[in-house]
């Protein structure tokens, strides 16, 4: 499995996912020499059943694409969240199991840094067009997937911030 997504340099679609214990952002981009986001949402699963939560995303996404997600962590300061991280970990590996391949997963300090989500979600709309942010609800989860898929695509770095390309560097 990847752990750095590399875009083939042919059209193709790529599914940002940020895993949730009931829910899943999730994100879906047409990627090649232009980028576009063109759907984004929550995908729930009310039982938290992590098999069929998987297999919903799979089935929005027709399979058909590569797979960028977080990978959750664990954070030894942290212990109460761990019972959570264990059900996030088990979507992430349904839907290894079911078939989503490629897969390329990220801990989070590796594509947003400690940064508190109201500041990176703030970041991440300046890097979309009016078209794509009218996609955007408000949740959270969503916003994550998105900010995901940005910073897999190369529109954004660490944070949300700025790519050296984007400032004339």
């Amino acid at each position: 499995m990847a752990t750095r997504y590399k875009n083939p340099g042919v059209q193709h679609t790529l599914c940002s996912i940020d895993p949730g214990k009931r829910a899943c952002g999730v994100a879906i981009w047409t990627v090649g020499e232009k980028s576009s986001l063109v759907w984004c949402g929550l995908i729930k699963q009310r039982d938290g059943d992590p098999l069929l939560l998987a297999r919903k995303i799979l089935k929005k996404t027709n399979g058909f694409c590569v797979y960028f997600l977080e990978d959750p962590q664990f954070y030894p300061h942290k212990r109460k969240a761990h019972g959570d991280l264990r059900s996030l970990q088990k979507v992430v590996k349904f839907l290894e199991m079911e078939g989503a391949r490629p897969m390329v997963k990220v801990k989070p300090v590796g594509w947003k840094g400690n940064l508190p989500k109201p500041v990176h979600h703030k970041r991440i709309l300046q890097h979309l067009n009016q078209k794509e942010k009218k996609l955007v609800p408000e949740d959270h989860n969503v916003r994550d997937a998105v900010a995901l898929g940005l910073f897999a695509i190369g529109r954004t770095g660490k944070g949300g911030t700025v790519r050296d390309k984007e400032r004339g560097n």
